[in-house]
């Protein structure tokens, strides 16, 4: 916790004041930064370790989390959205670069403990950032692509998902928790092929197969079967191969869909073996099993 620093952005200065002392209590350093100026801090400038973004001051403002999940330097920076309205709240959620998204007005113990479980650990993108790399420059330019669409696809998928059975026969789950953890997970797929980073990383890192995890034990404690979210996982494979064709030359496609295959194939067996581990543990659907 020590040193972490956190940007504050869109807050209004009574509230801004408000969130620096109380962080200070905490150990936090907290700076008010601009939406328009951030990213141009001079060279050697610590950037944030976790940003708080206020969309009820500038809801048109969500450019800025576009801007930080396609800028390489801050896509890893996770974000904590306060948001009053639930359109904005969708919308963010569907970021991958937003780590939570809690309304306005927020409980200050519940922003405290999201902000303590956002920094408890490096997270798993500025991970793969560090590792050294030479990527592909086709794959490059479709990860760039990848990124600057990650709220479109999400939306695009929630329509898609909401099409097939049992999500059709369930119009009681809201776009927010048909989202989930997904977002999340999509945008660290995006960063490891955007880095070429080894594709095997699914296996051998534990907080990336705990958000799969996660979103399997979301969505069989809302009562579907594993079945159902492989179904999910392979319309996201058909979104997001669909944008790759509109959006990339017809000899990029192979080998960056071949990649995506590959990890969205690992994100399955992630969610498949999870959900026989509930299963042989005798944990009930709608039961916590942590």
């Amino acid at each position: 916790m020590a040193n972490k620093r956190i940007g504050l952005v869109g807050l209004d200065t009574e509230l801004a004041m408000l969130l620096t002392d109380v962080l200070a209590d905490e150990g936090y350093v907290a700076d008010t930064i601009s939406a328009d100026s951030f990213g141009s801090h001079h060279p050697g400038e610590s950037r944030p370790d976790l940003i708080i973004f206020a969309t009820s001051v500038s809801p048109e403002r969500l450019d800025f989390l576009d801007r930080l999940r396609t800028t390489p330097e801050t896509n890893a920076i996770p974000v904590i959205v306060l948001a009053t309205l639930s359109t904005m709240w969708d919308q963010a959620q569907a970021s991958g670069n937003v780590y939570a998204v809690l309304p306005a007005p927020f409980e200050i113990d519940q922003l405290m403990e999201t902000v303590r479980r956002a920094l408890a650990q490096e997270p798993f993108e500025a991970r793969v950032q560090s590792q050294p790399t030479e990527p592909d420059p086709q794959v490059l330019e479709a990860a760039s692509a990848l990124l600057s669409a990650e709220r479109d696809l999400m939306l695009d998928w929630v329509q898609q998902v909401r099409t097939v059975e049992p999500f059709a026969s369930q119009p009681g789950i809201s776009t927010r928790e048909f989202l989930n953890s997904l977002p999340r997970i999509l945008h660290a797929l995006v960063l490891v092929l955007r880095q070429q980073t080894p594709v095997d990383v699914l296996t051998r890192d534990s907080e990336m197969q705990e958000r799969i995890r996660e979103h399997a034990r979301t969505r069989r404690e809302q009562g579907v079967a594993a079945a159902a979210v492989v179904r999910e996982y392979q319309v996201l494979r058909q979104v997001i191969s669909r944008r790759l064709r509109r959006d990339l030359p017809a000899d990029y496609l192979p080998e960056v869909v071949d990649q995506l295959h590959y990890l969205l194939d690992e994100a399955i067996r992630i969610t498949v073996t999870e959900f026989l581990r509930l299963a042989e543990d005798g944990t009930a659907p709608g039961s916590d099993p942590r």
